[in-house]
């Protein structure tokens, strides 16, 4: 859907001061003890999400914090405006607003979900299915499943069976956690879930140095409360059902506490990314600090092979089929890119897009 520059301004504004009325309001007042269920210990200090908290005024939450079971989702929305005007009305190097002067209706999750807690040191058996309908959901799939669709914009809106896998308690040492099946990446700290990101927009290392989902079975264990790993198996990058090369990749994990407010992680996947290419290397450190108000920082180095799309300038030569390219980020909220009314400003090793303003909209359900 277009809008005129006028139209577009007009909009923009009453988008911002709708986000800011809603931002600054009081929130709700409680309501009365007598209408609150008791819930297990276990869920007691979490806030129900919206839709829990409408499954609740049903009389039905009760019986899922019995069984331990979640059940939210979001949805978002969003408008881009390119002061370049291109002709093309394609934002190029972006990821899910590369459309000029689009209202996009980006995503409308829904999940369930059962936690488990390994350090309980019980068998336990839990989960996670999500699914995302939206303009996102075209640019996302994993191969073989849910990507039978024509293109990512035909039809504009899809859907997306994102997460599906299966956890397990295993009652071993101080207990471990082994997941089975398709999940998001442990490679980005961005994500598919605006929930999880400062900005609207994204990065180019979120765009095309990571994958958004892989299919596999990993192993998680604390070895001590400041120190956890994470190995396993998957199918590759954004790989389900069906692989592009039937080959296995390695993905792991080492997750430092190093104080009650500061994580520290690495990152590494190692696997074969093409029948063309020999191997490709992605390994991140992340360090950050738990305050969701405080600026975040990350060096990543990526190695990144001649088969995979990228806008990151080659570093050295091909060497044994792998070609590398390094980016060093020593910015605030993990490298993503700036936008602001009079430009664009990108906080990575690459030339600045073109400058763009977003009205987005997203809530929690």
């Amino acid at each position: 859907m277009r809008l005129g520059k006028r139209a577009a301004v007009v909009l923009a504004a009453a988008v911002v001061s709708w986000g800011t009325s809603i931002w600054a309001a009081d929130p709700p007042a409680p309501r009365p003890a007598e209408r609150v269920p008791t819930p297990p210990a276990a869920v007691t200090a979490t806030p129900r999400r919206p839709l829990m908290e409408l499954l609740d005024q049903a009389g039905i939450a009760r019986t899922l914090d019995d069984w331990h079971l979640t059940i939210g989702g979001h949805a978002e929305a969003s408008w881009t405006w390119n002061f370049h005007d291109p002709d093309s009305d394609v934002n190029p190097g972006r990821v899910f607003d590369f459309e000029h002067n689009d209202i996009t209706f980006n995503q409308l999750s829904l999940f369930i979900e059962r936690k488990v807690d390994p350090a309980k040191k019980n068998f336990d058996v839990g989960g996670k299915v999500e699914a995302i309908f939206g303009a996102d959901s075209g640019l996302i799939h994993g191969n073989g499943l849910t990507d039978w669709y024509d293109g990512p914009r035909n039809p504009e809106n899809q859907l997306d069976l994102t997460q599906l896998y299966v956890d397990f308690a295993v009652p071993v040492g101080n207990g471990l956690l082994v997941r089975v099946g398709k999940f998001v990446t442990l490679l980005n700290q961005e994500t598919i879930d605006p929930e999880g990101n400062s900005l609207f927009s994204h990065s180019f290392l979120f765009a095309f140095s990571a994958p958004f989902t892989q299919t596999g079975i990993l192993a998680s264990y604390n070895l001590t409360d400041e120190w956890s790993i994470t190995g396993g198996i998957t199918r590759g990058w954004d790989q389900a059902f069906e692989d592009n090369n039937s080959a296995i990749d390695f993905l792991g994990q080492v997750k430092w506490a190093m104080s009650k407010d500061t994580t520290m992680l690495l990152t590494s996947a190692l696997a074969p990314n093409a029948p063309t290419i020999a191997m490709i290397i992605v390994t991140c450190w992340t360090l950050w600090p738990r305050t969701p108000s405080a600026i975040s920082w990350r060096l990543r180095s990526t190695p990144i092979s001649a088969g995979k799309t990228t806008p990151l300038s080659m570093a050295t030569p091909p060497i044994g089929g792998v070609s590398s390219a390094t980016v060093a980020t020593s910015s605030p909220t993990c490298s993503p890119s700036m936008d602001a009314l009079n430009g664009s400003m990108t906080m990575m090793a690459h030339a600045p897009a073109s400058p763009t303003s977003t009205s987005t909209s997203s809530r929690s359900v």
